[in-house]
């Protein structure tokens, strides 16, 4: 892509299935709409049987620039009355995720036989596009497009200068111009650039260098594959170094996404739905060897890591149980989906790196040391790393409670573990600090304990139960004894943690 080449806005239209006749009215103005330019999910076109209709409207929100809410009058009611979870309905967005995203996302247009137009209540306040009018179609789609575009149809002037205040030398005006319209490359310019355009709360600045990375990746991976393919490494502890560049083509998107983390905006927290985009790159084959069919699903495993241990990093747990239990579609079936959690490819076994959970962890500590980049973020190698195993802690934790929860009886014995324990390779002062970010967030845990019916009481002996198949995993994984693990995992005593009861503050 060329540096005055811009991707098309993406818009998702949602609106209510109420005839026949409308439905088809909206199709035509999303042909109208990609006729000039601007790209259009539509359930119309993309929505097939077996397709889950609530996750395809979630993603099509999060994935697009702005929405288009077709306001019919059947269509207001069912927003106001928050119907919006089940079948079609599921592309009528709800009030709630209106507010949650910021109303400057959605674009009202009306579309009603009555004299005085009606709106949602999320959105009563906003300007809307009255569409009701037939003849007056092609002057209201302009207008629609240009709100798209960001394209007014009268250019605001630009500012002159204060006559009463010294001129500002010549020579600085141009250097600070220059730091928003070159061109960056590294990282962690990549990073601020995109901190400084969600701060703003400017979605098109931030989504069109979410585009352009996005495409920078994809292409770059399929170069490095086409340059390596035929130079494969001979022995399988090499393959770590092998694949690092490949992954690294991703690291500027990355560091846009993690920048939206950081945001004080929080409208731009939720970076979920990029996973799938990851893990199915445009032009990426589907055939050949397992070791590169499943390389973007390296790719994700490592975004997962870094995005989950930036979350524990900045004391986010809601944002690590979000990322936790993602639903993503299996490879194979394609349809079935489960938890991130639950996904052994994704959060520690990457085929890619011949299913070696060993190899995931060391490839995580390769992309740690070499992406000296991620320090900026972290504060160090070393940070980066003991985030890295909070966050496992963490998953552990999640998989606990769903083991806990699927146990029969008090004589079945809990079930075995999903992602892996990253401990084996950390030194104390790595474990130190991830058990200091993982209690940080005890409150959090205690809450999803109890929200998930598991009983102060009946903690501490169901959390025997579950550390001591984490050791006996650790031994059989790395070939010792397990008691040699017990007392080196980081959260063994996460019960007396949550419940040490009132604090007594006696001074002698």
């Amino acid at each position: 892509m060329s540096e005055d080449q811009k991707p098309a806005p993406i818009v998702f239209i949602s609106y209510s299935h109420d005839s026949e006749e409308h439905k088809k009215w909206v199709r035509d103005l999303a042909t109208s709409l990609r006729n000039i330019g601007i790209d259009v999910i539509l359930d119309q076109w993309e929505i097939g049987p077996g397709d889950d209709l609530p996750k395809f409207m979630e993603q099509s929100v999060q994935r697009a620039l702005r929405v288009i809410m077709v306001c019919s009058e059947q269509y207001v009611r069912k927003v106001d009355d928050g119907k919006g979870g089940a079948g079609y309905e599921a592309m009528v967005v709800t009030g709630e995720l209106v507010q949650d995203l910021g109303t400057r996302k959605f674009i009202p247009i009306i579309r009603q036989a009555g004299e005085k137009p009606i709106l949602p209540a999320c959105v009563s306040t906003r300007y809307f596009v009255d569409f009701s009018s037939d003849e007056s179609f092609d002057d209201k789609l302009e207008d629609l497009a240009r709100a798209i575009q960001e394209a007014p149809r009268f250019e605001k002037p630009p500012l002159g200068t204060n006559p009463f205040t010294a001129p500002v030398p010549t020579a600085e005006i141009g250097a600070n111009a220059s730091l928003q319209s070159e061109v960056v490359s590294e990282p962690y310019q990549i990073y601020e650039l995109a901190l400084s355009y969600a701060n703003a709360g400017n979605f098109a600045k931030w989504h069109e260098l979410i585009h352009f990375e996005k495409s920078k990746a994809a292409t770059a991976m399929l170069q490095w594959k086409t340059e390596n393919q035929h130079r494969f490494p001979g022995l399988k502890k090499e393959l770590p170094a092998y694949f690092l560049p490949a992954v690294a083509t991703h690291c500027g998107l990355f560091a846009a996404v993690f920048a939206a983390i950081d945001s004080t905006d929080d409208r731009f927290h939720n970076q979920l739905s990029l996973m799938d985009w990851i893990r199915k790159p445009k032009g990426w084959e589907q055939s050949g060897p397992t070791l590169w069919v499943a390389l973007p699903e390296l790719v994700l495993f490592t975004y997962q890591a870094l995005l989950g241990a930036l979350a524990l990093s900045r004391q986010r747990p809601e944002l690590a149980y979000s990322l936790a239990v993602t639903p993503i579609a299996e490879r194979h079936s394609g349809r079935d989906t489960q938890p991130l959690f639950k996904q052994f490819n994704f959060t520690g076994w990457p085929d890619s790196l011949d299913h070696d959970c060993t190899l995931g962890w060391v490839f995580l500590q390769m992309s740690a040391k070499e992406w000296q980049w991620l320090w900026k973020l972290f504060g160090s190698e070393e940070d980066v790393i003991a985030a890295l195993v909070a966050y496992y802690l963490f998953l552990n934790t999640v998989d606990f409670i769903s083991a806990a929860k699927a146990r029969k009886d008090e004589e079945t014995e809990l079930r075995e573990l999903n992602p892996p324990l990253f401990l084996n390779q950390s030194d104390e002062d790595v474990r130190i600090r991830a058990q200091s970010l993982f209690f940080g967030i005890s409150n959090f845990i205690g809450e999803m304990f109890e929200e998930n019916g598991i009983k102060s009481e009946s903690l501490p002996e169901l959390w025997k139960l579950w550390i001591k198949n984490c050791a006996a995993w650790l031994g059989a994984v790395y070939h010792e004894s397990g008691s040699r693990y017990f007392t080196g995992i980081p959260h063994r005593e996460l019960p007396t943690m949550l419940f040490r009861g009132p604090i007594k503050r006696f001074i002698e």
